[in-house]
C-alpha cells in the first residue's frame, strides 16, 4: 500500500533534506517548504484571525515564532491533502525511521482494517505509545517487548507530555475537519491542536510504538542531567538560542504580552496545567 508523503522543512535546511532522502528513500514524498516563523508578522496574523490571541500549551510551555510557522506549514499541507489526495503521510524534516521499512509498510496495510479513522500517528514524543506509563529500563528492552506488534494500530488516549506531530497520516475528510477548526483561529501548537480534536469526536489512532521518531526528542532520551541541551537541533524551540538550561517555558518574549499558568478550560485532562500565552 503506497501513501503519498509530504515532508515539511525550511528551504535552507539542505542537511535535513539529505537525511530524509537517505532515511525514507523508499517513500514517494514531496518536499514542502515550511513557513519561516522569524519572517511572520504575528500581530497581523492575530488581527486577521489566523491565529488566536491566546495560545495554550501544556507544561512545558513552548511558544516561539518557529512554533507558529510550523503550525501554518501543517495547515497549508492539510489544504493540499484536502484538494489533491485521498490519504497522505506528513513528516517533519527532522524525523527518522526507527524500524525496518517493511514494518512501516505493514502499518500502512493495517489502515485497511479500520472502519473509521481521522489521524494515525506513526510516532510521538514517547517511544512507547499505547502503554507509555510502563517505563522499561532501556529503549532496547521496550523495542523487544513490542517487536511482534509494533505496527498494530490502536485508538490513542489523550495526554500531556505525549505530543509531537512529526509523523502522522490524514485522509481527505480529516484534513477538511482540521482546516475547518483551524479557520476559527489556531490556539495551540499544532501537535496539541490535532489531539484537542478529540473533543469533536476526532478518531485518533497510533502504532504500538514510535516507528518514526524525531531527532530532538530521541536526543533528549540520551541526555544526562548534567548535560546542556545546546546541541539539540530544533527549528521551533532551540536553534535561535546559544544555551538552554531548561525546557520549562520557552517563548519569544517580544511577541508575548502576558503568560498565565492554570488548569485548561477545555482539554481532556482537565487537571493538567496549561500555559496560556497572550499575544
Amino acid at each position: 500500500m503506497e501513501i503519498k508523503t509530504y515532508v515539511i522543512g525550511l528551504e535552507k535546511r539542505f542537511d535535513r533534506r539529505a537525511a530524509i532522502q537517505s532515511n525514507f528513500k523508499e517513500l514517494n514524498y514531496e518536499h514542502y517548504n515550511a513557513i519561516n516563523g522569524d519572517e511572520l508578522n504575528i500581530q497581523k496574523l492575530v488581527e486577521d484571525g489566523i491565529i488566536s490571541n491566546c495560545i495554550k500549551s501544556p507544561l512545558t510551555g513552548i511558544m516561539t515564532k518557529g512554533v507558529i510557522g510550523c503550525a501554518l506549514s501543517h495547515l497549508n499541507v492539510w489544504k493540499k491533502i484536502a484538494e489533491e489526495d485521498e490519504m497522505a503521510l506528513i513528516l517533519e524534516d527532522d524525523a527518522f525511521l526507527d524500524c525496518h521499512i517493511n514494518t512501516l509498510f505493514s502499518s500502512f496495510k493495517n489502515i485497511e482494517k479500520l472502519k473509521e479513522w481521522d489521524v494515525i500517528f506513526l510516532g510521538k514524543q514517547s517511544v512507547d505509545i499505547i502503554n507509555h506509563k510502563l517505563s522499561p529500563s532501556n529503549y532496547s528492552e521496550y523495542v523487544e517487548s513490542v517487536s511482534n506488534y509494533a505496527e498494530d494500530l490502536h485508538e490513542m488516549r489523550y495526554g500531556a507530555g505525549f505530543f509531537c506531530a512529526h509523523a502522522y497520516i490524514l485522509n481527505k475528510d480529516s484534513a477538511n475537519k482540521l482546516i475547518e477548526q483551524a479557520e476559527k483561529g489556531i490556539d495551540y501548537p499544532i501537535d496539541v491542536f490535532i489531539e484537542e480534536m478529540k473533543k469533536f469526536n476526532f478518531k485518533i489512532y497510533s502504532t504500538a510504538r514510535s516507528l518514526i521518531r524525531q531527532k530532538s526528542h530521541a536526543l533528549l532520551d540520551t541526555l544526562k542531567k548534567e548535560n546542556s541541551l545546546k546541541d539539540i537541533d530544533s527549528d521551533t524551540w532551540v536553534n535561535k538560542r546559544k544555551h538552554l538550561k531548561s525546557l520549562s517555558i520557552e517563548v519569544d518574549f517580544d511577541m508575548i504580552k502576558k503568560i498565565e499558568i492554570k488548569k485548561s478550560d477545555d482539554n481532556y485532562l482537565k487537571e493538567e496545567p496549561y500555559v496560556y500565552m497572550f499575544l
